[in-house]
């Protein structure tokens, strides 16, 4: 049986199991019975439970940060009021940053899934963290929202700046999002080489924006094969990684990839 066959019967399987329980928006939930509280934030509430159930292994209470439920503030307003109380911020997948705050005049016929809303809201959380030095794991999209929000820009699609020559959408392959199909390369001895324990990792991909310039304060410290950013991170802070893939996605089938989590919390117990 050849690998994608393989992949492709594990994809079916998994399509068998029962689905995680929702989680509802601005909900604190206890699994670990004490820890520390940290935000997550929320694009899509289908897919929030694969986030919370990681931080929750790796020992973390987490309240969800969806920018519809605190939308009835200005955006500083209820920024302050979702942010109150916590002590981490993780800033998840989703569509794709609006161009116009990006100042994109013509943007690309590829954007998807745009959501200005959720662009303000987040933009505000990460920054009132970073002026806090509060840690931060950036996931996908959370990884160019820091970027973004810190003055950094973005490919507006990476098959128009890179040519495909991997592909950054798996599934475009027939692949399914929770399998790692693809290494990147780690700088050694950055926080991403030691919280994977490796300067080589296969990952998963879901996406096709990507960091172009990195913002100040950022350092590159994984890319794919093919050039592309594949993590970020601030020296000068406490934790503020960025990943473009999609651990929790993973760390079921292998627990290699709840490093990123148990990182996070690791500098969140850190500043008790």
């Amino acid at each position: 049986m050849n690998g994608i066959s393989s992949l492709r019967l594990r994809f079916a399987a998994k399509m068998a199991a029962p689905a995680l329980a929702p989680c509802k928006p601005g909900r604190v939930t206890y699994t670990p019975p004490e820890g520390p509280i940290v935000g997550l934030t929320v694009g899509d509430p289908s897919k929030a439970p694969n986030y919370a159930k990681a931080l929750e292994a790796a020992g973390l209470r987490v309240k969800l940060l969806d920018y519809r439920a605190f939308s009835v503030f200005p955006v500083q307003e209820h920024v302050e009021a979702a942010m109150h109380g916590l002590t981490g911020l993780v800033l998840t997948g989703g569509g794709d940053i609006d161009p116009a705050l990006q100042g994109i005049e013509n943007p690309s016929n590829t954007i998807l899934g745009v959501c200005p809303e959720r662009d303000h809201f987040e933009r505000a959380a990460f920054q009132m963290a970073w002026k806090q030095d509060l840690p931060v794991l950036g996931i996908c999209r959370g990884m160019q929202v820091m970027n973004w929000a810190l003055g950094g820009t973005l490919h507006q699609d990476l098959d128009t700046a890179f040519g495909a020559l991997l592909g950054h959408r798996q599934t475009d392959r027939g692949l399914p999002k929770d399998v790692p199909a693809e290494a990147i390369d780690i700088a050694p001895g950055s926080k991403v080489a030691k919280m994977f324990g490796a300067i080589r990792v296969a990952v998963n991909h879901d996406h096709h924006q990507g960091i172009e310039r990195p913002a100040p304060g950022l350092e590159v410290t994984a890319r794919a094969g093919d050039g592309v950013v594949e993590a970020v991170e601030a020296p000068g802070k406490t934790f503020a990684v960025g990943l473009q893939f999609h651990p929790e996605l993973l760390w079921r089938d292998n627990p290699l990839y709840l490093a990123p989590f148990q990182a996070f919390a690791g500098s969140v117990h850190a500043l008790k």
